[in-house]
This record gives C-alpha cells, sequence and structure tokens, in this order.
C-alpha cells in the first residue's frame, strides 16, 4: 500500500523543518523563508503587499532597534499590536535577537495584563501609541510603538546582515499566554522544536503549500492564528491575506484577493452565514477551530455555501494543532478528524487510568508538540504534564477509525 499524500507531505516538510541535522530554530524562519522564496508575496494587507525579502529586511532593521533598546537573548518582550504588516515585522525582528516573544490578546482586561506584565518581567514591549500609557502606568519603561517600523525604505544588502541570535531547539522560544478563563492568564511556554513539530506535523494534514493563500483574518495573538499565518506560512512559502480585523467590510475586501485556504473560529463562520453570499468560491478548504463547532453553524454554512467545513482541535499548550479532519465523508460535528503524525493519545479516567477503546473519558495527549510547561508554575505543570503525557481537561473518545470525537 502506497503512502497518503499526509505522509508524503509529511517526509517533505521534515526536509525543510531540519538544518544540519537539527531542528531549524524559530529565530531562522523568515531568513529561510527570504532565500526560498525571496520575491514572492508574503502578504498582502489591504491595497498593500510585501515580499519575503522585503519582510526579512524590514525585521532585520528592528532586529537592531530592539538590540539598540537593551534586549539580550532569552529575555521576554511583549507584543500587542493588531493585524498588520507591522506586526509581522515586530515578531520576527524580536526573535532574531533571540528574545523569547509574548504575542498579547489586544482585548485583555487590565487587570489581566497586569498579571502578565508582572509575571513575564519583560525587557521590552512592543505596541500600538495608543497602548503606550497603559503599559507606563504597569511600570514597563522600555516601549517601542509599531508607529517607527518603516515599511517603506528599500531593500538593501546590509539591512540583512544583521547576525541572527539561535536559541538550542529545546529553550523557550514563544511565551504564550492563554485567555485565562479559570483565573489569570497562564504563560504557555514553547521551544522551537515544539513549534516546528506541529508545523510539520499540522501542515502535512492542511495544504499550507507554497502557492496557497491563506486568509488571515484570526487576530495574529491567537495561537491558531500563528501557527497558520506566522509558523507554517513562512515554512512552506505561502502568501498571507492578512485581514485587520472581524469585520464585515474587512472580510469582502480580504476576499477579494482569492484566497484559497479559510481558518476560522466558529463565530466567524456564523458571520459568513449571516452575509449569505459571501464570494468563497476560491477557497478550497475551509478549517474551523479554537471553539466547539455547533451544529447549527456547520449545517447552516454548508446549506448556504454547498461547501464542506472541516472541523479541528487543539490547545495552546500543543502548539497547537492536534487533529483535524479533510476527508469527505458524512460525519458527526463532534469529530475532529484523526490524530497527527507524531500525536499520540489515550483516554482517561479522573484518576489518570487507560479506559476501554470507545468510551468517553479526557483526552491525554503526547507528542514533541507538547509544551515545556507553564511559565513560572512548576505546581500546575506538574498537574497536567506526567511523563510526557498531557491532560487536556476535554472529554473525548476515539472511534473505530481512530477519530476523536
Amino acid at each position: 500500500m502506497g503512502a497518503t499524500l499526509e505522509q508524503v507531505r509529511y517526509q517533505r516538510y521534515q526536509e525543510l523543518i531540519y538544518e544540519h541535522g537539527r531542528i531549524l530554530s524559530a529565530s531562522k524562519l523568515l531568513q529561510r523563508a527570504a532565500e526560498k522564496f525571496g520575491s514572492n508575496k508574503a502578504l498582502i494587507f489591504k491595497q498593500s503587499s510585501i515580499s519575503y525579502q522585503e519582510l526579512y529586511a524590514r525585521a532585520c532593521q528592528f532586529s537592531r532597534v530592539v538590540t539598540a533598546s537593551g534586549v539580550k537573548p532569552r529575555d521576554r518582550v511583549l507584543l500587542m499590536a493588531d493585524n498588520s504588516i507591522e506586526f509581522y515585522v515586530a515578531y520576527f525582528g524580536i526573535w532574531q535577537t533571540g528574545a523569547v516573544i509574548a504575542p498579547l490578546n489586544i482585548f485583555l482586561k487590565d487587570t489581566e495584563l497586569a498579571h502578565i506584565v508582572k509575571d513575564a518581567e519583560p525587557a521590552l514591549a512592543v505596541t500600538t501609541p495608543g497602548r503606550v500609557a497603559l503599559f507606563r502606568v504597569l511600570g514597563v519603561q522600555n516601549i517601542i510603538t509599531t508607529q517607527t517600523i518603516d515599511l517603506s525604505v528599500p531593500s538593501d544588502k546590509k539591512e540583512t546582515d544583521y547576525p541572527l541570535v539561535t536559541l538550542d531547539p529545546d529553550e523557550m522560544v514563544a511565551l504564550l499566554y492563554t485567555s485565562g478563563t479559570t483565573g489569570f492568564p497562564k504563560g504557555v511556554m514553547l521551544s522551537s522544536k515544539n513549534i516546528m513539530t506541529n508545523i510539520l506535523q499540522g501542515g502535512s494534514r492542511i495544504p499550507l503549500d507554497f502557492g496557497q493563500r491563506v486568509f488571515g483574518v484570526l487576530p495574529l495573538f491567537h495561537s491558531f492564528a500563528q501557527f497558520a499565518c506566522v509558523w507554517a506560512s513562512m515554512l512552506t512559502g505561502c502568501t498571507v491575506i492578512l485581514v485587520p480585523k472581524i469585520d464585515r467590510r474587512a472580510i469582502l475586501e480580504g476576499l477579494k484577493h482569492k484566497p484559497t485556504v479559510f481558518l476560522g473560529v466558529p463565530a466567524l463562520y456564523g458571520l459568513l452565514c449571516l452575509l449569505k453570499t459571501a464570494p468563497l468560491d476560491s477557497v478550497a478548504y475551509f478549517i474551523s477551530g479554537g471553539d466547539v463547532l455547533p451544529d447549527k453553524i456547520r449545517m447552516g454554512f454548508e446549506l448556504i455555501y454547498r461547501r464542506k467545513l472541516c472541523n479541528g482541535y487543539g490547545l495552546t499548550e500543543t502548539a497547537p494543532v492536534l487533529s483535524v479532519d479533510l476527508d469527505d465523508e458524512l460525519r458527526p460535528t463532534s469529530c475532529v478528524g484523526k490524530p497527527l503524525i507524531g500525536v499520540s493519545c489515550s483516554i482517561r479516567d479522573e484518576a489518570g487510568r487507560e479506559i476501554s477503546a470507545g468510551a468517553i473519558g479526557i483526552l491525554w495527549v503526547k507528542g514533541d508538540n507538547v509544551m515545556l510547561g507553564y511559565y513560572r508554575a512548576p505546581e500546575k505543570t506538574a498537574e497536567v504534564l506526567k511523563d510526557g503525557w498531557f491532560n487536556t481537561g476535554d472529554f473525548a473518545k476515539i472511534d473505530a477509525s481512530g477519530n476523536i470525537i
């Protein structure tokens, strides 16, 4: 029996995420993209676009600014900005210095942001001008605004000679704070190994190949959006159609650029149902994640647009994708497909004991995409990580075909 398309992609992506026999450092993702994809469009934003070469040049330029501000490798740097080209320049500009990127939810309450500032002890905050005063009140004095990022400077060889800092693949490079639905947000520590592994796993299932146009409407601070629009797209050379916010007019403007892969949360697909005539003909795959997909939304979308809405599942702690159902078959809405290659699953009772196949229990997962742990929270980490297995806290079962339901 021949290899599946997913297995073929997995083999091909493996070659991309390794360098000299080691996992590629996340700080080199954009540099690698600039070398491989050069003048191809990396981002389309409103009426503007920027190539991989240009994006890398701007990021190197910003890396110098970050270094000049006193940031050192392994320092935490907060990034709180809206969807924009500047977000990407800042994100990779920070990463390239060897600092740990901590992208923040732009809708955080002041108390939640205060907790994060205290927890992360950032060496720098990069944010929009309107948020500077808030950070100063919280005690952050070293601040750079996204307004200072110049996108108009012509590309020059000297701009790309910044000496990138690479950390060990097992070191933390990203600190993603969870939504804080049960108390204050927790900082999820992700390494280059976690991130690159999930690009390999998720990209093998989700068609994020060269030539695809990914619709980037989800907020970029979200782990699902970072996976598809910031990490995986850079590795494979996709073009991201960046939409500033989830807004009817902004979405319709973005759709004029004819995306081929559409990523959204269920509520976004509910909005498309209300629009009824959104121009979606160019899209080959619609993938839902980030929340439970209600029957009403899936059925409504498929009735209105006559297209399958593919259900996916993951958590920030798993960097983040665990499974996606892309098969063209009728399944329960709760089905999120088979686990990705390299993801092991175990269904257990509340005491942590494995239970029989087909029974409903708590889903535990294992793989190189599972987080290092929660930042400065060893007790909370120990509650959910045991012998490499992560307790998702979600109830599920594995059906006879191996699907997570």
